[in-house]
């Protein structure tokens, strides 16, 4: 009997060092999942601060794509604007070179014209010369006849002092006849 109370209280020290091994065990096993519940609950927070900076990054980048949007809707706006601008530039500039070629072409008809005056002027100063050399070779011509014409207005004038005084003297005979 005394070897199975011996038994016996082996078998309960057993039990009892078994059991404190398994309390031990036990208060690790807790202590190790309330250091991972720690760490999980510090990754957690950690993963929670992560989150909330990249929302703060993904709203930043939304307004930096709608920033991005208003400034690529005005860069277009502006290039519109310019494509418009160049356009018009474009159409003033042919019309002014349109303009420019007409004056060009006028001034050349002026400068044709210029010289087909000038051509006319030298013509006439041609004849002009030729007429004054025909007027001093004529000149003496003409006061000879000037002369001649002188001479026949005096005859012309004494025939009609004549004929006036026949006239009388027809008149007085045919007065002296009655």
């Amino acid at each position: 009997m005394k070897d199975t109370a011996s038994e016996e209280a082996a078998r309960m020290e057993e039990a009892g060092s078994t059991a404190l091994r398994d309390e031990v065990a036990a208060e690790k096993a807790q202590e190790a999942a309330r250091v991972q519940v720690s760490e999980a609950e510090q990754a957690l927070e950690q993963a929670v601060r992560e989150l909330e900076i990249a929302k703060q990054k993904l709203r930043e980048s939304k307004r930096a794509v709608v920033s991005s949007r208003e400034d690529m809707n005005k860069a277009d706006r502006e290039l519109m604007e310019l494509r418009d601008r160049c356009e018009r530039t474009k159409r003033y500039s042919a019309i002014s070179q349109e303009r420019l070629n007409d004056s060009i072409r006028k001034l050349r008809a002026r400068e044709e014209s210029r010289e087909q005056v000038r051509e006319e002027l030298r013509r006439l100063d041609i004849e002009r010369r030729s007429l004054l050399e025909q007027t001093d070779s004529l000149r003496p011509k003409l006061k000879i006849t000037r002369e001649k014409i002188s001479a026949l207005e005096k005859r012309s004038a004494e025939l009609s002092e004549l004929e006036a005084a026949l006239r009388q003297e027809e008149q007085d005979q045919l007065k002296g006849r009655k």
